[in-house]
């Protein structure tokens, strides 16, 4: 796989433990609950919902493991994975070298490609250059 398309994908199950040695046992998960419509909460039931929350559960489904699913802020899920406090991730994380080299990831599951919001009134920005002086508001992370 090439490290450009790697880039560009924005969603990936980040990983410390090995395939192999789950089986009959639960395992710490943890997500940002922010990321609509991937994950977020289902505020009448209280339960986490979305894409990637269907995805943890069919893994575990199929890999034979319980899940204890926790949420937290999305800049302490990767120190969280480091430091051993959890054993999965799943949060629209996106796929760098500089992540890879820390945290084991999944093969990619979705490739987003980046887009630009604008007003459909706004006729002056149709390309990424157009926004130079331009306030423009983002996701760290």
């Amino acid at each position: 796989m090439s490290t450009k398309w790697l880039k560009t994908v924005s969603a990936s199950l980040a990983l410390t433990v090995a395939a192999g040695t789950v089986s009959a046992e639960t395992l710490r998960v943890v997500t940002d609950p922010s990321f609509v419509p991937f994950e977020m909460m289902d505020q009448e039931t209280g339960e986490m919902i979305g894409f990637d929350m269907e995805i943890i559960r069919e893994v575990a489904d199929r890999a034979g493991f319980e899940i204890d699913l926790n949420t937290m802020d999305f800049n302490g899920i990767i120190p969280a994975l480091q430091t051993g406090n959890v054993d999965i991730a799943i949060a629209g994380i996106t796929i760098t070298e500089e992540r890879e080299e820390i945290v084991d990831f999944s093969d990619p599951y979705y490739d987003s490609g980046l887009r630009i919001l604008v007003r459909e009134s706004n006729g002056d920005v149709s390309e990424f250059d157009d926004l130079e002086g331009k306030k423009i508001g983002t996701k760290i992370g």
